[in-house]
């Protein structure tokens, strides 16, 4: 089956906590300010009703989270639309697509532990391991491109950055790769900053108010710096913008037969959904998730770029192990919205 799934540039933002305003940058540059909380919540942006767009959300340190679906207007007040219990006092919240839907939900970190729920209700973890230990600043990202949001950490005694590709039913999160990257008083903000479908680190430091955002995960200089935002107020991250266009694709494709020791091809269409007027589409990453995906199989594209009345082959193998039916879903992560 296949599901187009979103990627796009993020976009960083701040959040004055004493009085819960808002402050993101648009991708032009430009400013948007409202109100969304009350004073002492911890702010975070995440997509939770799966469009393709980050919205706020706050962690209150009674445990209560409150999401919305809408980022306002300029002013605006926003509303907490769902709400639910998760934590206790003194947690850190995280946010996340856990398990690989194309919906985020919450995680949350408790000394050097992880625990993460993949429904916006109240609940136990689904999942819940260690990674780190107490004192370790936590975020989460999609480090490898695959579609699934895991766990980093940066420590303060060492200054480095370590991050994990699994989210294992436990006990214990292997380390993916660690570097060094900022100071101890830096803030840490990842996300995809230059939408490739990976995300990278990035730092706030507030004695120059200025964000050092990279786009690889290694240590080295900045890719890009911008001067935003307050001393004391929070950074957050996260992809802002609407898009009009998206990409077409077949719900299903059927390779027929294949004996074991063979292989099977297939061929699924890509289409630009949008008019002429739309930026054009990149295809950041296709991958497989679920059932039989290590049988499945496809070849690079020459063109990851799509633009108005163009379409894309994507040409699909499959290589069985065993007898039996052989299933999986086919993501396709690429700017743009579902």
């Amino acid at each position: 089956m296949i599901s187009p799934a979103l990627a796009g540039d993020a976009e960083v933002g701040m959040v004055d906590t004493s009085s819960g305003q808002w402050h993101l940058r648009e991708p032009d540059g430009s400013q948007r300010s409202f109100y969304f909380g009350t004073p002492g919540d911890t702010p975070f942006l995440g997509d939770w009703n799966c469009d393709g767009v980050d919205t706020p959300g706050l962690f209150r340190q009674d445990g209560f989270v409150y999401l919305t679906n809408e980022n306002p207007l300029n002013g605006g007040i926003a509303i907490g639309e769902i709400t639910f219990f998760f934590g206790l006092p003194g947690d850190q919240p995280i946010a996340g697509d856990w398990n690989g839907d194309g919906c985020d939900t919450l995680g949350i970190y408790r000394n050097g532990k992880v625990f993460l729920r993949n429904s916006l209700t109240t609940g136990v973890a689904d999942i819940e391991y260690f990674f780190g230990v107490a004192g370790d600043r936590p975020f989460a990202g999609d480090w490898d491109g695959d579609g699934i949001d895991t766990p980093g950490i940066y420590r303060n005694s060492s200054g480095q950055v370590f991050y994990t590709n699994e989210n294992p039913v436990g006990p214990v999160a292997a380390t993916a790769n660690d570097f060094f990257y900022g100071i101890p008083s830096d803030e840490f903000v990842p996300d995809d900053w230059d939408g490739d479908g990976v995300d990278t680190v990035g730092i706030f430091r507030p004695p120059e108010t200025r964000f050092y955002l990279r786009n690889t995960n290694s240590t080295g200089p900045a890719d890009e710096t911008l001067v935003f935002g307050q001393r004391g107020w929070t950074p957050v991250g996260g992809d802002l913008e609407s898009r009009s266009a998206s990409l077409n694709a077949p719900s299903e494709l059927a390779l027929g037969p294949v004996g074991l020791g063979a292989t099977g091809t297939g061929t699924v269409q890509l289409s630009f959904g949008g008019d002429s007027g739309d930026i054009d589409l990149r295809i950041t990453s296709i991958n497989f998730t679920g059932g039989n995906s290590a049988n499945f199989s496809v070849a690079p594209l020459a063109d990851p770029q799509i633009g108005f009345g163009e379409t894309r082959n994507v040409e699909v193998t499959l290589a069985p192990t065993a007898l039996g039916l052989n299933q999986t879903f086919m993501r396709i992560r690429h700017t743009g919205v579902n």
